[in-house]
């Protein structure tokens, strides 16, 4: 007989969701059959390097604070998630013989020449171009596991930062692209209505960085010559026009090669834990 603290009984069974996740992704239908599947499960001191990845990748894309401020603040509540890494192999080679030109190349024997001139590094998100057919094929069983884990009500979200946190830490890399799969903490819609936002700026400012950012989610129609958004609840008496902000490319690859310093530096000592730690 035994008392168990429900609380951390759910959070120890997160593991256990995780595997069922990756039982759901090796099921999930294929087109192509091609795209093969990697996958590892970090939890508790492991995710910190995580969280410092996300600092240093920063400078290279604004969402990265996001998942530092979340990741930070599950943390430091007691209730960290599970992280799932699912990696994609075989998606930056064309073995179809399709011919289809969705990758933008009339033929698969172009898309295989000019994907072997790509070299990848690690300011990239992935390993990039992909065979689309396959990046379809790796999403679906991305969703899969998603899926799963919605089944068992678990709060859960597939994410390009903590893949890409993956691929700079070292994880996984025979792998063209990594998604991390995050269980838990245990609140309705931790990874979608972040509370996070709002607790660090004002709604307004939020407001304006994502309509900066993301024009096209409140773009008019386009027709009449104007790209304009529709801004405030009465958009059509408030009408702006979208505007990209200059960007400052010397000063960006500065602090890109600041990044890129930093992410190996921290590379380099995570991998040497883990070896140490056999």
């Amino acid at each position: 007989m035994a008392v168990y603290d429900g609380m951390k009984l759910a959070q120890d069974k997160l593991l256990d969701i995780a595997s069922y996740c990756i039982h759901s992704a090796l099921k999930a239908p294929q087109i192509t059959g091609r795209v093969k599947l990697e996958f590892k499960v970090i939890t508790g001191d492991d995710l910190n390097p995580f969280v410092e990845a996300f600092g240093l990748l920063l400078p290279l894309a604004a969402f990265h604070g996001i998942s530092l401020l979340s990741y930070s603040k599950a943390i430091a509540a007691g209730e960290p998630p599970v992280l799932l890494l699912i990696g994609g192999k075989n998606l930056r080679t064309s073995d179809l013989a399709w011919d289809c030109g969705a990758c933008g190349f009339g033929t698969c024997q172009a898309f295989n020449k000019y994907a072997r001139s790509v070299k990848p590094d690690l300011s990239a998100e992935a390993k990039g171009p992909f065979c689309s057919w396959k990046a379809i094929d790796f999403g679906m069983c991305c969703d899969w596991a998603a899926a799963q884990a919605w089944h068992h009500n678990i709060t859960n979200r597939v994410e390009m930062a903590s893949g890409w946190a993956a691929r700079v830490l070292g994880y996984m890399p025979g792998c063209d692209i990594i998604r991390g799969l995050p269980l838990g903490p245990m609140k309705d819609m931790f990874w979608y209505s972040r509370e996070v936002l709002n607790e660090t700026l004002p709604y307004e400012a939020w407001k304006e960085m994502a309509m900066t950012n993301y024009p096209s989610n409140w773009g008019t129609f386009p027709g009449h010559g104007r790209p304009t958004i529709k801004y405030g609840q009465k958009w059509w008496e408030t009408s702006r026009d979208r505007k990209l902000a200059p960007t400052d490319m010397e000063a960006f690859e500065q602090a890109k090669k600041a990044a890129l310093e930093g992410l190996k530096t921290l590379r380099d000592k995570v991998q040497a834990e883990k070896k140490a730690g056999g």
